[in-house]
């Protein structure tokens, strides 16, 4: 991979270009971008597609910091040039100007582009007038490197994403993900959220370091966990918080974190914290785990409870919540029909809105039940009535 120090072909008409190739959720991980840099940064969007987006910054990013607080991002590229007359002097400028390991690997990875053997005799030629014995790697399968396959080979890597062309400097590491989570005291691969969804969801909050998260439901503390990471401070409530009490203590022997649990029902939030909190993030109980689909009456019966349940939430973080909240909601499924909760109407209930930068819930597809996203923002200087 590429040094962090930032090429001086990134810098167009006083602007920091980089290209962000998305992951597995495309719509999410381009929404997790927006709201990630909402409040800080602020980039201009010049391009994108399903596969990756081309952002434009005032000042240089840190890249490698960016990719450890995003889940929803598989690399990260620092433009060099777009495809054109200048293409050749640019690659010769920014040759000039990095210093690569005198044997290296090097590769090209192709998003929403094609295969261009000019570009691979540009390199080759490059790389032997700056006398690098460099050997050309091709990707295992389709026109891209997967991100674990890049950091295996130790490879400097092109990526071409339309018409530009740029080099990759951070990658996700999903094997550290992997590790994080079995190495937990706790953890049950069936009923946990994933660390890259908890990461997704942090950012969709649009939480940033030394705000305060509270996770209601936290289960095992994975959302907890992993805002911790990042400098912020959490709370987790649950009616049963000995799991999340391990693996925090668990995380806090290895990394300085901050966090507070308290045991009880979620429902309550008012009578067991005291202060409010800028961001909620949480995935909620969402129902009776299903071995298999359910009959309409079940369907119905538990859309019901957790209908009740999710109102009574919402009622009681009206005035607890600053800035936003992000909460996932399940859609029960049975042979013939899918039961939603009737969440839009909730929301009018109990006066909350979409946040407006995102303005749609994101559907994640499952076998028995799908699980929805939503961003809320509370409406202020509303009461709520029970």
């Amino acid at each position: 991979m590429a040094p962090e120090k930032p090429s001086k072909n990134n810098k167009k008409d006083n602007k920091y270009v980089y290209i962000f190739v998305l992951g597995r959720d495309p719509g999410l991980s381009f929404a997790e971008l927006v709201m990630y840099f909402k409040d800080s940064q602020q980039p201009t969007l010049l391009d994108q597609s399903a596969q990756a987006v081309l952002l434009s910054f005032d000042d240089p990013i840190n890249t490698q910091k960016t990719i450890k607080a995003l889940g929803g991002t598989a690399k990260i590229a620092e433009l060099i040039t777009k495809d054109g007359p200048e293409t050749e002097h640019d690659l010769m400028t920014f040759f000039n100007d990095q210093y690569f390991e005198s044997k290296c690997n090097w590769g090209v990875s192709y998003y929403h582009s094609k295969p261009s053997q000019t570009l691979i005799e540009q390199l080759k030629e490059l790389f032997r007038h700056h006398h690098y014995k460099a050997q050309q790697k091709r990707p295992q399968s389709d026109q891209q490197f997967r991100p674990q396959e890049s950091k295996k080979k130790r490879l400097i890597e092109f990526l071409v994403f339309k018409e530009y062309i740029g080099i990759t400097k951070a990658i996700t590491d999903s094997a550290s993900y992997a590790k994080r989570d079995e190495n937990r005291p706790v953890f049950d691969p069936k009923s946990v959220i994933s660390i890259r969804l908890a990461k997704i969801m942090i950012n969709l909050a649009g939480t940033i370091k030394d705000d305060i998260l509270l996770d209601p439901f936290c289960g095992t503390g994975t959302i907890l966990q992993e805002a911790s990471l990042q400098g912020i401070n959490v709370i987790g409530i649950d009616k049963e918080i000995k799991s999340a009490k391990r693996n925090l203590k668990w995380l806090a022997k290895q990394k300085k974190i901050q966090y507070q649990l308290f045991e009880g029902d979620s429902r309550s939030i008012r009578n067991i914290i005291k202060k409010s909190v800028d961001v909620i993030v949480t995935e909620p109980y969402l129902g009776p785990y299903m071995r298999g689909t359910i009959s309409k009456t079940k369907a119905e019966e538990v859309t019901l409870s957790l209908r009740r349940m999710y109102e009574s939430f919402l009622e009681n973080v009206h005035s607890k919540v600053k800035k936003r909240i992000c909460i996932i909601i399940p859609i029960i499924k049975t042979r013939k029909k899918s039961y939603m909760l009737g969440f839009s109407k909730l929301l009018k209930r109990t006066n909350f809105e979409l946040e407006p930068s995102i303005r749609q819930p994101f559907t994640l597809k499952g076998k028995y039940i799908d699980r929805q996203i939503y961003v809320l923002v509370p409406i202020l200087n509303k009461k709520v009535y029970r």
